[in-house]
């Protein structure tokens, strides 16, 4: 496909795309282009799903080149910027970026809810330059696979940022996420609060970061410094929450008072098994006033399945 045909193909879905906002009782803007078609979206009175306004950016980004790779036109070439959305649906950004060696950086702005499954499933995908992403006013990231394999591969990336990120609930939410990410240095989540699905069934929320960080070698330590809960409902033995992330040393996590699942799961296995296969881990930090509320979760006779060696401490 042309660039020029790829470029009408894109005006005639957002002129669609303006039609059903305007059927649908959108506030239409005095210029309609695309820049502002994510707020004459949200300007429809009712929250429907994306299907639901004639076009998505799904959409948008699947037809610029009809392919599962996105190719960017000339002089689109190494930082990436999307903003003025903040909600996805299903499989939005699924693969959209899959193997885009020309990007350096990933900034995500103004998306807060990411919420349904797959939505960043394997979106930058083995993007082998990329170097930093970035998702600075997401708050929640509850669905399943919402970032299973986004960034795996990436031998180029040095850090990830989520500042905001308050939930990661949804089943395999970010698994293998970074997994392969040799250089990967740094992986922020200074905000989350809650990891796994206190309300979710069982099977439902136990590989939240399963293999996330596997084979980061230079990924040694994690920090939750806001963590206060994780739930882990059922899965098998050897799938626990941060299973199989080889390299990681020490976890610090000092506000961390629940690691559980709920009544109804107790007999399957879950959070009694979140570190297994994790064979470097040698210490778990928490906070001092907290050591009563952790020696009474499930699985801290166990060590929750952490190496035999790792050391807990209540030091913070």
């Amino acid at each position: 496909m042309s660039i020029a045909t790829a470029i009408q193909n894109a005006q005639t879905k957002v002129a669609n795309a303006y039609t059903a906002v305007s059927t649908k009782g959108g506030t239409l803007p005095a210029t309609q282009d695309l820049s502002n078609l994510p707020t004459a979206i949200n300007s429809i009175p009712s929250w429907w799903s994306s299907t639901k306004y004639g076009i998505s950016i799904d959409v948008l980004l699947w037809e610029l080149d009809g392919t599962w790779t996105l190719t960017f036109p000339t002089g689109w070439d190494t930082d990436l910027i999307i903003s003025g959305i903040t909600w996805v649906g299903a499989f939005t950004f699924s693969y959209k970026f899959y193997r885009n060696n020309k990007l350096k950086s990933v900034v995500v702005r103004d998306l807060k809810y990411a919420n349904s499954s797959s939505c960043f499933d394997r979106a930058f995908n083995l993007c082998t330059n990329l170097e930093t992403a970035s998702f600075p006013d997401l708050v929640e990231a509850n669905g399943a696979a919402t970032f299973s394999y986004c960034f795996q591969g990436n031998t180029a990336m040095v850090s990830a940022s989520f500042p905001k990120l308050q939930e990661a609930k949804g089943l395999t939410c970010f698994q293998y996420a970074f997994s392969n990410n040799t250089n990967l240095e740094n992986a922020y989540f200074p905000k989350l609060r809650i990891i796994g699905d206190p309300d979710a069934g069982a099977n439902s929320s136990y590989r939240c970061f399963y293999y996330a960080f596997q084979n980061c070698r230079k990924m040694t330590e994690l920090s939750f410094p806001e963590l206060e809960e994780i739930w882990c409902n059922g899965g098998a033995a050897n799938t626990g929450t941060f299973g199989y992330n080889a390299y990681i040393e020490k976890i610090y996590m000092p506000k961390l008072t629940t690691i559980s699942k709920t009544s109804a799961y107790w007999s399957t296995l879950g959070a009694d098994n979140i570190f297994t296969n994790c064979t470097a881990l040698t210490e778990l930090h928490f906070w001092r006033t907290n050591q009563s509320a952790i020696q009474a979760t499930t699985g801290y006779a166990t060590k929750w399945w952490a190496p035999s060696t790792c050391t807990i401490y209540f030091d913070l």
